[in-house]
């Protein structure tokens, strides 16, 4: 019985260890993830890490080569706009596809710049297709000091959340260093779209609370919102997963590369809009417009492509044709989705609506 006794309480013992050795583990995880937030420096070194190891992963080069809407845009924008003699830096070159496709119009010299082993693999595609023309670096482009200023930079720095792979950094960073006076940034206008969406019946998740299933509700767990895990009111969809968006589509921020600077995106973004469509609004979806000139976009909204689109999750709510849905995001780091936080209120032609509050 001493035996049993003993192993009992060794047992609480052991459980009481792991229970505070893991809040413990979660106080450090927190102070972590608040140094990443708050800290540029810190933050940076992270980002890096994990862009260098991400595009390492011959899986995202798989799906972005295979995406054609985005290949083909890039085609004919390079074939429009890289000259014969310009001397181009394709910025994060990646698998060196734009690179390859900007040596095609003959230009004096390409430079091909990744911080990824990738490098070594464009290289060796440049070889075995007879493509000259192109010096690969291994190199970050904060660290790029070419021995000549060029007249292109080519970039796709497009996060699935428009800004989130350090772009306008990046470009504002190479573009003092190294652009000619009159150069080009292609794509040069970046425009960033928050829309109010229905989704498709089959592709709907409603928060748990605002599930009844065989008669049973669950709204008593709603108060278990505020510890779901970061993220949790953030998912991924492509444009093939919604019925409808709510309003005719409005960019909430834009950015012209040939002179924005970090310091230009915004920490809150807050727009009233008028219901064009009637619908069930399950959240809004963030994507992107990429131009290139007038008449060259890119635009990850119009069919299912390499990049996933972020829904903003908030509760459901049915509205209709002249109803007016107001929207806030706020953050101190538009390019940190990490650091996101939204709400929406609506207002109807009988009542007023407010959703839930979200974060990343």
């Amino acid at each position: 019985m001493q035996t049993i006794v003993g192993a009992a309480v060794r047992g609480s013992h052991l459980r009481r260890f792991a229970h505070a050795s893991l809040r413990s583990a979660f106080r450090v995880a927190e102070r972590v993830k608040d140094a990443v937030e708050t800290s540029p420096r810190v933050r940076r070194f992270f980002y890096e890490f994990r862009n260098r190891h991400a595009f390492s992963d011959l899986w995202q080069h798989d799906r972005m080569l295979a995406d054609r809407l985005r290949v083909d845009t890039y085609s004919r924008a390079i074939a429009r706009h890289v000259k014969e003699g310009d001397v181009v830096v394709d910025l994060g070159t990646g698998t060196g596809i734009l690179a390859l496709l900007a040596a095609k119009n003959r230009p004096r010299k390409v430079y091909a710049i990744d911080h990824s082993n990738l490098i070594a693999g464009a290289r060796r595609v440049a070889e075995a297709n007879g493509i000259t023309g192109i010096e690969f670096h291994k190199v970050h482009s904060r660290n790029f000091n070419p021995p000549e200023k060029v007249d292109v930079i080519l970039h796709e720095q497009l996060g699935e959340a428009v800004f989130d792979e350090d772009m306008v950094e990046n470009v504002a960073d190479l573009r003092a260093r190294v652009l000619k006076p009159g150069g080009r940034v292609l794509p040069g206008v970046i425009e960033m779209f928050v829309e109010p969406v229905e989704m498709l019946e089959n592709h709907r998740i409603p928060f748990l609370w605002e599930q009844t299933i065989e008669g049973i509700r669950f709204d008593a767990l709603r108060e278990l919102a505020g510890d779901a895990r970061r993220g949790y009111r953030r998912r991924f969809v492509n444009p093939l997963q919604w019925d409808h968006l709510l309003c005719h589509p409005q960019p909430v921020v834009r950015v012209d590369l040939a002179t924005a600077k970090p310091s230009d995106l915004p920490n809150r973004i807050a727009r009233s809009r008028i219901v064009q469509h009637a619908g069930q609004l399950d959240g809004f979806v963030v994507f992107f417009r990429a131009s290139f000139d007038d008449e060259i976009c890119l635009d990850d909204s119009t069919t299912n492509t390499s990049w996933s689109i972020p829904m903003l999750r908030v509760e459901s709510q049915r509205y209709e044709a002249g109803d007016r849905i107001a929207f806030e995001l706020r953050s101190n780091n538009l390019a940190n989705v990490d650091t996101w936080e939204w709400s929406c209120r609506g207002v109807g032609k009988n009542s007023e609506r407010a959703s839930l509050a979200g974060y990343a």
